[in-house]
């Protein structure tokens, strides 16, 4: 029987997008293999000790940092890709890559999106040692940005391979998502968007170039294509690192040993940083003390601790100023308008002078050096701590230094223990004499500086320790548990 002429012949329905870029990509390898890989990587440095994801555990890892990445570790541009600050910071950007990678992925291909990922990792990283080469940082969020701006540029360059209307969501939707994310970026001084933006740079000048129409004809000089770009964008990442500043490591001592000194963690986020001959037994023992001592009870201090042939040094950065008259050691308190430096105030200098007299038996002293030093690591006041000691009984001792001698030690620790204050139960007492001025320091129960009748009796006591010792004036320290001065009284 004849075909009715009237009956349309059967056309072939076109493919559809998804069938497209299934051709095109069949496997989508490189996404899942960079999220399994820096998933692995965060797993293994918190297994292998870098639980707090701070600069000096990180640094080992890979992660950026001007004074070596410009000084011959130049893989850490690309290492750094791979290494992430917490949970939430790997976790967001692996969620991102897979929601934006997929896809992308399959419009580029395996290689060619391989090679614009590692690339606007790399650009980010090298941006970074221009504006901040000074900044330990790390992450994955150059490369993820520079995956959408890779997307973006495929959607400007080949307009016909995506519908319109959905490249037009693609683009809102991005447009989005960059948009927020810069405007919180912004407005967070933690986060480095120097990388962010210049990842979304070099991922769409990359993209730019690697984008090309979905075509099989096309498909076979895609390879050539992408080592091209790789080594077009390789040779410029060596110019731009080879112009970057040359920062030297030696900006401060705080600087250069929190990036890359040893360290153990002491408690709500503080750590000791040891080098020289300490050992880590050595700054076990200290965090001990200064945890008794109540120092890291503020969140975050950290400590540097040295052993050479003159001795042991202790430094401690100081955050903040204070007020005068307020006694702090851990030096976090907020600077009102008649506030001073803490290296500049003097009872802060007698403080850390008593925790020096305090520790310096433990750590290999006296003599011991305390530095104190501004937030940035700047030397700002250095305590000699050379204390002798004689005893009063078999816990009993005290301190003495400056002009003080044996013999004062010994009329004082007389006095004191015929006045009942020792009680062989590791009474500690400090006495230094200097220029004609004689301070003496003694620990007492808590609240006594708060007792009008115990205080006079301090009182009379000082009077009789300066009658005994011939020490006119003397100035009397009463302190508490943590040695921080609680009451100042004088004998004229």
């Amino acid at each position: 029987m004849p075909e009715d002429p009237s009956t349309p012949v059967a056309v072939q329905e076109l493919p559809t997008l998804q069938q497209t870029l299934d051709a095109a990509t069949p496997k989508v390898m490189v996404t899942i293999a960079l999220i399994a890989i820096n998933l692995s990587i965060f797993v293994a440095m918190f297994i292998l000790g870098a639980s707090s994801f701070q600069p000096a555990q990180i640094l080992p890892w890979g992660a950026n940092y001007g004074p070596l990445t410009t000084h011959g570790q130049w893989w850490r541009l690309l290492t750094a890709c791979f290494i992430h600050l917490s949970v939430i910071h790997v976790l967001m950007n692996m969620y991102i890559l897979f929601q934006v990678g997929i896809f992308t992925e399959k419009l580029f291909g395996n290689l060619r999106f391989l090679v614009l990922y590692l690339l606007a990792g790399v650009f980010g990283n090298v941006a970074g040692l221009y504006l901040h080469p000074n900044v330990v940082s790390a992450g994955a969020s150059g490369a993820v940005f520079g995956v959408y701006g890779a997307l973006l540029a495929f959607l400007l360059k080949e307009p016909d391979v995506i519908p319109k209307a959905n490249a037009l969501a693609i683009a809102k939707s991005a447009g989005v998502f960059l948009l927020f994310n810069i405007i919180y970026g912004l407005s967070k001084s933690e986060v480095d968007m120097t990388a962010h933006i210049a990842g979304l740079a070099g991922g769409f000048v990359a993209g730019w170039f690697l984008a090309s129409p979905l075509l099989p004809a096309a498909q076979h000089i895609q390879p050539l294509r992408a080592l091209t770009v790789a080594a077009g964008g390789t040779l410029l990442a060596t110019v731009c690192l080879m112009a970057a500043p040359k920062t030297q490591m030696n900006i401060s001592e705080l600087n250069r040993q929190v990036m890359t000194g040893k360290s153990i963690p002491v408690g709500n986020g503080g750590k000791i940083i040891y080098s020289g001959a300490a050992t880590v037994e050595d700054a076990e023992n200290l965090g001990k003390l200064l945890r008794e001592q109540y120092f890291f009870s503020n969140q975050g201090n950290v400590i540097l601790f040295s052993k050479d042939s003159t001795g042991p040094s202790i430094t401690f950065p100081l955050r903040s100023q204070r007020a005068k008259g307020v006694s702090t050691i851990a030096g976090n308190v907020q600077a009102p308008a008649n506030a001073v430096p803490l290296w500049d105030d003097p009872n802060t200098i007698l403080n850390f002078e008593r925790l020096g007299v305090l520790i310096a038996p433990f750590v290999g002293g006296p003599p011991l050096e305390v530095r104190l030093t501004d937030a940035k690591g700047d030397l700002k006041h250095v305590l000699h701590i050379e204390y002798r000691s004689r005893a009063v009984s078999a816990h009993d001792r005290v301190w003495y230094s400056g002009t003080a001698s044996e013999a004062d030690a010994k009329v004082l620790g007389k006095t004191l223990q015929s006045l009942g204050y020792f009680h062989d139960t590791g009474g500690l007492v400090l006495l230094k004499k200097n220029a004609g001025a004689t301070d003496l320091s003694l620990i007492v129960k808590d609240g006594v500086w708060n007792d009008q009748r115990l205080v006079a009796g301090f009182q009379t006591l000082g009077v009789k320790i300066a009658d005994a010792m011939g020490s006119h004036p003397l100035a009397l320290h009463l302190l508490d548990g943590t040695h921080q001065e609680k009451k100042l009284l004088t004998v004229p």
